[in-house]
Formats: structure tokens, C-alpha cells, sequence
């Protein structure tokens, strides 16, 4: 059990450097920011307090590794967005295994009433999506 949460902390760490790298359309100006749009680019990202690192420690607390059973790796891929406001909104699982994805959106929920510093354009907090994909590897 234990190597499995080491296992899946790991593969998050690594992983959520560069989930945040999906290339969209220009940056627009501050005229076209729209209240309305969910922007996956932003000058400044969102960002959980305490940083990502505490977002990492939380989550794999939260995350219970028991409940699944496998071999191999099981993948997912979880976004969320984070309002302008800081909460979290429209979590969704994407993945093969219907037990990995559905313990990964209840441990992100765990942690839906903790505010997040919103991604913000031109110094204006927007909308934004956040992606973290999953990896857990079974010995």
C-alpha cells in the first residue's frame, strides 16, 4: 500500500511540471479578456496555497490506494477549473479504470473548499483549466 501512494507521489511530481503546457490561441488583450472564457494560458497560473508541493502532499493524503487493485500502471487524466473567485469548478476523470478515476476525482474534491490564487492576464483574475494527469504503478 505504501509503495503504492510513494509510486503514484512520484509519478505526480514529475507529472504536474508540465501538465500545464497545452498551446492555445494568442494571449488576447486586455480588451478581449472575457469574464466568461476558461483560458487554459495565462501570464500568471493558478496556484494552490502553499504551492504545488502542498497541493502534492494533500493530494496523496487524501488519495486512498487501497480500494484499487491492479497490476501494471493505471492512468488518468483529472482538469478542473479554477474561478476567478479561487474555487474549484467542473472537475472531471478521464481514464480507463472506473475505480482509479473515480477515487482520483474524490480525493481532488477532498480538497474543493480550499481557495486557490486564480490564473490571472493583464494582472485580471480569469478562469482557468487545470490539468494533472495520473499515473500509478502496480508491483
Amino acid at each position: 500500500m505504501m509503495k503504492k501512494i510513494v509510486n503514484l507521489l512520484m509519478i505526480l511530481m514529475c507529472s504536474m511540471a508540465f501538465a500545464q503546457n497545452e498551446q492555445t490561441k494568442a494571449k488576447p488583450s486586455e480588451n478581449e479578456i472575457s469574464r466568461d472564457s476558461i483560458y487554459k494560458i495565462t501570464d500568471i497560473p493558478a496556484e494552490f496555497p502553499g504551492g504545488i508541493g502542498k497541493f502534492r502532499q494533500l493530494f496523496a493524503q487524501n488519495f486512498d490506494a487501497s480500494s484499487l487493485n491492479g497490476k501494471g500502471s493505471l492512468k488518468c487524466e483529472v482538469t478542473f477549473v479554477v474561478l476567478s473567485d479561487g474555487k474549484m469548478d467542473n472537475v472531471q476523470v478521464i481514464g480507463d479504470d472506473h475505480a482509479f478515476n473515480k477515487e482520483a476525482k474524490r480525493a481532488i474534491l477532498s480538497l474543493k473548499n480550499t481557495k486557490w490564487i486564480p490564473g490571472k492576464i493583464n494582472n485580471i483574475a480569469v478562469k482557468s483549466q487545470f490539468r494533472i494527469p495520473l499515473n500509478m504503478s502496480f508491483e
